[in-house]
C-alpha cells in the first residue's frame, strides 16, 4: 500500500499498473500454493480508472491533417490512415503488404495483431487505397510504414510532439490535449453519427 501510495503521488497511471501486476502475480503465487494470502486481495486500485472520451472537431480533424503533412511520409501516411481506416494506432503502423490483397480493396489484420485477438478483414475506402497506392515498396521490407526500410515506424510520441509544434505555430494556437487514439474514437464517432 505504501509503495502505491507514493507511486500514486508521481505518476498515477503507474500506479494503477503496480497494482494490476501485484494482483495478478499474487494471484498466480497463491493458485500455486506459493504463498497463503494475497496481500493485494484487499487493496483499491490507487486512482480512479481515467475514461477518455475526447472526440475532435472537424475543425480539428482538418488541421491535423493538414499539419502531418508537414511531417511528410511516413508520419503523414500514418496520420491519413489512421483517420481513413479508425484502425488503432499500432495496427496501421504495423501493417504489412501481405495484410492488403490484390488491389488494395481489403486489409486483412491477422488475429496476433489485434487487441481482442480475432482476425479482422476492413475494406479499404478509395480515399484509403489512394493514400496506400502512392507508398513505394521497399525491396525485402514487409512493413508499408517504415522509417528505416527493416522495421515498422515508431517513435510516435517524438512525431506527435512536432506535429503539435506545428499546429501551435499556426494563427489558430495549439489544440487542446489530444491524442492518436482519439482518431479512432472520433472516426468511430462520426460513423455512429452517419449511420
Amino acid at each position: 500500500a505504501d509503495v502505491l501510495a507514493a507511486t500514486a503521488d508521481r505518476a498515477p497511471h503507474v500506479a494503477n499498473a503496480q497494482h494490476a501486476t501485484l494482483r495478478q502475480m499474487f494471484n498466480w503465487l497463491s493458485e500455486r500454493h506459493l504463498v497463503e494470502t494475497n496481500p493485494c486481495a484487499k487493496i483499491r486500485r490507487p486512482t480512479p480508472a481515467s475514461v477518455r472520451d475526447r472526440v475532435l472537431s472537424n475543425d480539428e480533424v482538418r488541421r491535423i491533417w493538414q499539419a502531418a503533412d508537414q511531417l511528410g511520409h511516413p508520419w503523414s501516411t500514418l496520420i491519413q490512415l489512421l483517420f481513413l481506416t479508425g484502425q488503432r494506432l499500432n495496427e496501421v503502423a504495423r501493417m504489412e503488404w501481405a495484410e492488403l490483397n490484390a488491389r488494395a480493396t481489403e486489409w486483412a489484420i491477422p488475429a496476433h495483431r489485434t487487441k481482442n485477438k480475432r482476425p479482422h478483414i476492413l475494406p479499404l475506402s478509395d480515399a484509403a487505397r489512394d493514400v496506400i497506392g502512392q507508398i513505394a515498396k521497399i525491396e525485402g521490407c514487409p512493413f508499408v510504414l517504415t522509417t528505416n526500410g527493416k522495421t515498422p515506424i515508431s517513435g510516435f510520441s517524438k512525431a506527435k510532439a512536432r506535429l503539435d509544434q506545428i499546429l501551435a505555430s499556426e494563427a489558430a494556437g495549439p489544440l487542446p490535449a489530444w491524442r492518436f487514439h482519439d482518431l479512432r474514437r472520433t472516426v468511430a464517432t462520426g460513423m455512429a453519427r452517419a449511420g
